[in-house]
């Protein structure tokens, strides 16, 4: 005679009351929590234990218990939600019948977690940050989004180019003022490109100053004008290159990174403006401060050149730091721990970086 087994019907898959019927998630329609709704036909019992899992980049698992029969409602907290923001998310539920094991299970549920960007044309406001001039610790770095007709602050997305993922934000941080920046709201795509005029010089009294500019321009090429001895007279060997992708300056010199990772420098030797035997090859890297450029090898290793007061000190101390991303400047004067008589390197092969992971902005 065959065993007669008691079936326990499957449990109905829940739902985010709050999602679309796309199954999308508005951050700010759950600023309280996102409800999790389970159908009466669940037949959920006082004194069930529910456990909702979410499983994401940020997963979460919270025990609740039923009070009375009949449908359900909990909340997953905002914070869950927002730390999965710009990412997809699965959801399900676990049922104890009377609080005992084992525990019954459902089919997972997947969301996808967006803060709603604005609709209209995009106006962004503010300045693209210019790291690579001189005193640009004091330039901008902040941009910040409005509806062009009306003027009002709205919610976009950002990334910058190369970037696989966009960002939804209402201001944005301009921490790689290198790279094209994109913006975009419902119906509008914007591109901010680099800040691409970079101005050096020396503070005087006199009306003329010495100084001067250079412009990198759409095509990859460097053009230049204002004081000859500063840079403002770029070797014709230089002004030839079309593939310059950054420039950096100090007070009287300036270096241009290339597509393959090399590097050219004009200007005040004692500023910058001289390799010496410092390889020209392999660069990630290059910024530059009051008196001296700092930059990263592929291979991690610090290179730097400029004036020579504080040379081989400070750059032992740099490579005893651990956990370091990239070149930063923090102040006119910075670079400081990172200086030489003309270029010279540290041999250690590591990423460094003039500021740690933690301060990075």
């Amino acid at each position: 005679m065959a065993e007669n087994k008691l079936l326990t019907p499957a449990l109905p898959d829940l739902i985010i009351e709050e999602a679309t019927e796309e199954g999308g998630i508005d951050l700010d329609l759950v600023t309280q929590g996102a409800t999790v709704f389970i159908a009466a036909s669940a037949n959920l019992q006082a004194q069930d234990q529910v456990r909702i899992a979410v499983m994401g980049a940020y997963s979460d698992s919270k025990t609740h218990s039923v009070i009375q029969p009949g449908e359900q409602r909990f909340k997953i907290d905002y914070s869950v939600i927002k730390a999965n923001e710009n990412g997809s998310i699965g959801v399900t539920y676990f049922v104890q019948p009377g609080g005992n094991p084992p525990e019954q299970s459902t089919g997972t549920v997947e969301y996808d977690v967006r803060a709603t960007v604005g609709k209209g044309l995009l106006q962004v406001l503010g300045a693209r940050h210019t790291r690579s001039a001189q005193r640009a610790a004091y330039a901008s770095r902040y941009l910040r989004a409005y509806q062009a007709d009306t003027g009002q602050p709205i919610m976009a997305e950002w990334r910058y180019c190369g970037s696989p993922e966009w960002s939804s934000a209402g201001e944005w941080l301009d921490s790689q003022p290198h790279l094209p920046l994109q913006v975009r709201a419902e119906h509008d795509l914007v591109t901010l490109n680099p800040a691409n005029i970079i101005g050096n010089g020396i503070y005087m009294s006199s009306p003329t100053g010495i100084g001067a500019f250079v412009a990198l321009r759409n095509d990859g090429r460097v053009v230049g004008w204002g004081d000859a001895g500063n840079g403002g007279l770029i070797p014709t060997v230089i002004r030839t290159l079309d593939d310059v992708v950054e420039v950096s300056c100090t007070s009287g010199a300036y270096a241009a990174r290339r597509a393959d990772g090399s590097i050219v420098v004009w200007g005040v030797p004692t500023e910058g403006g001289d390799l010496g035997e410092v390889s020209p090859e392999g660069f990630r890297e290059v910024i530059g401060n009051a008196q001296a450029f700092a930059g990263i090898k592929e291979t991690g290793a610090v290179v730097a050149g400029g004036r020579a007061a504080l040379a081989q000190p400070c750059l032992n101390r740099l490579l005893r730091l651990p956990t370091l991303c990239g070149l930063s400047l923090r102040a006119t004067h910075s670079l400081h721990c990172a200086m030489g008589s003309r270029w010279w390197h540290g041999g250690r092969e590591r990423s460094v970086a003039l500021c740690r992971k933690r301060s990075w902005h």
